[in-house]
């Protein structure tokens, strides 16, 4: 729908600037992912050192 007196795109820099932001969130959420990654296999190596007995005493 289009509204009188408002174009009906953005200006171009408007868009540019939208993109940019969009491609920075993009790279955050992959290093989130990726870092969510490490720490589950992170979580996994821990708990096998610990139920098996691995774990140094006292690092409560």
């Amino acid at each position: 729908m289009r509204v009188p007196g408002y174009p009906l795109h953005p200006p171009l820099t408007r868009q540019q600037h939208f993109a940019h932001i969009v491609e920075r969130v993009e790279r955050i959420r992959q290093r989130q992912v990726a870092s969510g990654r490490e720490i589950a296999v992170l979580c996994e190596g821990l708990m096998a050192r610990a139920f098996a007995g691995q774990l140094p005493k006292g690092n409560a």
